[in-house]
Order: structure tokens, then sequence, then C-alpha cells
């Protein structure tokens, strides 16, 4: 009865344990800020050539960051209304670790003062530290002004968080512990008994 109520108690603490740090998905939201360099070349009868970034931002419900783009850029020339971007990879730098993936986006500058009023779509691949393994999506709305490269915009989208390495060697460790103890039970019951 005493290794029952014991066993039992072991789960329930366990439990606490587990719960917490299962995988899951939260919503983040945010605005960002930066500057943007791009340099562009015409070939034939486009402009095309490379986008790098940096800057701030805030994401709720991660916190602040620093982040820092590149990617391709694809304008139809002569007239400058619509551009694309490709092979986009991007940097998210939290105190507790980083978010990075891949983007591409496109965008329309109907006013030729900006280079574009865009939605790109960032595809977290991984993490490190607090944000290991984690992935998810951001659609980013954005504007870059030409004359000063200054890029600001907002962001939503959602992030599947996974348990860190070392929750898992806690919760196996607890496991080996459990066992070892349940093993143990029967054997202190028949010395009892036989004791007696």
């Amino acid at each position: 009865m005493c290794n029952l109520r014991s066993i039992s108690a072991t789960l329930i603490a366990l439990a606490a344990f587990v719960l917490p740090v299962q995988a899951g998905t939260i919503s983040i939201l945010g605005i960002f800020a930066g500057i943007e360099i791009t340099n562009l070349t015409l070939v034939g009868s486009n402009y095309v050539g490379t986008q790098t970034g940096s800057g701030t931002g805030d994401l709720i419900p991660l916190g602040a960051y620093t982040w820092t783009i590149s990617d391709d850029v694809t304008i139809p020339g002569p007239s400058v209304t619509t551009f694309t971007t490709t092979n986009g990879t991007f940097t998210d730098t939290f105190s507790g670790g980083t978010l990075f993936g891949t983007f591409t986006g496109s965008g329309t500058d109907p006013t030729n003062a900006v280079i574009g009023i865009g939605t790109f779509v960032d595809v977290i691949t991984g993490g490190t530290g607090a944000y290991l393994g984690d992935t998810g999506t951001l659609t980013i709305y954005g504007t870059l002004v030409n004359a000063t490269g200054a890029t600001f915009g907002s962001e939503s989208g959602s992030l599947t968080t996974t348990p860190l390495p070392s929750t898992w060697l806690m919760l196996l460790g607890g496991l080996v512990g459990l066992g070892f103890f349940v093993y143990r039970g029967p054997k202190k019951n028949a010395a009892a008994l036989a004791a007696a």
C-alpha cells in the first residue's frame, strides 16, 4: 500500500514537469525597423541585385530582438512598379537565443518614393538556445524607403516550440529513477515478509 502511494506521488510529480514543456504552438505578433542596402544592376530589361539589412524589433510574447537579412531582388524595368525577392535568409537574435529561416516576398512601388511596400513570408526553420528546434511561420508587412534605406513594418504568425534537450534529460532521469523505485519495491516487501 505504501509503495502504491509513493508511486502515485512520483507520477504526479513527474506530470508537473512534463506538462509545461510539451511541444506547443504560440501566436506571435510585433513590429520592426531598420536599414537595408540594395545594390541593383540592369540586366536585360530587369533590375536585379542583392539586398542586406539589419535592425531591431519586438515580438510578443518573445520580446525584443535584433534582425539581419539578405536576399536577391528582381525589379522589372525600366518602370519600377513591382518587385520580388528570392533566396532570402534571416536571423532574429533574442536574449535567450536565436530564430532563423528563409523568406520570399513580393510588393509594389506605386509612388517611386519607396522601393517597395510588400508582403514577405518567413519560414522559421530552427533556432538556438531557448529556441532550439523551434519552427514556425511569420508574415511580414513592410515598407522600404528608397532614399534612405529605412525599413519598417509589422509581423504576425506562429511558433511551434519544443522542449530543450536538458529538459528531456531531466525527464529521462526521473523515469529511470521511477523504474528503479518500482523494481526495488517488491524485493523490500519480500524481505520484510521473510523476516516475519
